[in-house]
């Protein structure tokens, strides 16, 4: 059997967690209380990540989306309920973190997709999304689309 690196103590606990693996990293977050934290595969450790650029995603976001690029994640997106609380809009706001310079890089919103409970997937400089609802209604969407990530994204360096 192969020797595996089993996490012995996990430093932070979390309410609203997320986590994907990019690379050789795992990587958590925890929406409300908008902290991370990263385990490298290969040396078995644990690091904090930064805040400064991370997403100010609210605990009220209904379906935030964690997504890799290859070593890097991009964290964000999904719905959150509007100020009437009967309806909920679709979050524009994401960050990408790159494990290697341990730094958030904020998504332009402009032109983010804005499915309502859509789903994506990175397919390397882009961000291919489809389906969910129009207008965050019951009308199933067969809109979909890719959105470029800016230029070194997902390149080696940002």
């Amino acid at each position: 059997m192969a020797n595996v690196n089993t996490p012995s103590a996990v430093p932070f606990s979390l309410k609203t967690p997320l986590a994907n693996l990019s690379g050789s990293q795992f990587i958590f977050w925890d929406i409300e209380n908008k902290k991370g934290w990263r385990y490298d595969l290969d040396s078995g450790s644990w690091y904090p990540l930064p805040n400064k650029g991370a997403p100010n995603l609210s605990p009220r976001n209904l379906d935030p989306q964690m997504i890799a690029i290859g070593d890097k994640t991009v964290l964000g997106f999904g719905l959150e309920r509007a100020s009437n609380k009967s309806s909920v809009v679709p979050v524009t706001k994401a960050s990408v973190y790159d494990p290697k310079l341990d730094k958030w890089f904020p998504l332009l919103e402009k032109n983010v997709p804005r499915n309502c409970a859509g789903k994506y997937l990175a397919t390397g400089s882009q961000l291919f999304y489809y389906g969910g609802t129009e207008s965050c209604g019951y009308q199933p969407s067969s809109n979909g689309g890719f959105y470029n990530f800016p230029k070194g994204v997902s390149d080696a360096n940002p």
